[in-house]
Parts: structure tokens; C-alpha cells; sequence
């Protein structure tokens, strides 16, 4: 067999191997999201399996209006 056919022959096999062995990362349980009260605030919450608990679900309001925040006061330059 010539160097050509092997080559192609080996990438074969090893884009099989990758195909038939790939598998997801993590559990295959799903998200369960429940309605919580945690240290005095109630709300959504989904059960993480790593903590053994229920971590809070962010939700925040999409506005039309970017926010800004002033950092720093602009003054002009002094005229030398």
C-alpha cells in the first residue's frame, strides 16, 4: 500500500473512532428550575448538582436605555 492510501486509511479510522466514542460533557439530567426562597429573597432557582443545592436564576429586565455609569469628572484642559 502506498503512503497516499495509508494516510487516508488512518484519518479514516481515527474520524470513526471520534464520531462513535464523542459523547457530551456532564450529566444527562436535566435543569430542574423551582420556585425558592433563599436567605430571605424568593425567587427562581435551579438545582446544581456539583453544590448539592439550589443556585438563584439571574433575571433581569431588558431595556431599551444602555446604562452608563460617570467615573470620572471631565474638565477642559488648562491653557498654557
Amino acid at each position: 500500500m502506498s503512503q497516499t492510501k495509508l494516510a487516508l486509511l488512518a484519518s479514516s479510522i481515527a474520524a470513526t473512532l471520534v464520531l462513535a466514542l464523542a459523547a457530551p460533557a456532564g450529566t444527562a439530567t436535566p435543569s430542574l428550575i423551582r420556585h425558592v426562597h433563599l436567605n430571605g429573597v424568593s425567587g427562581p432557582a435551579y438545582y446544581s448538582v456539583v453544590e448539592g443545592g439550589y443556585r438563584p436564576v439571574v433575571v433581569r429586565a431588558a431595556s431599551a436605555e444602555p446604562k452608563t455609569e460617570q467615573v470620572a469628572e471631565i474638565t477642559p484642559a488648562a491653557a498654557d
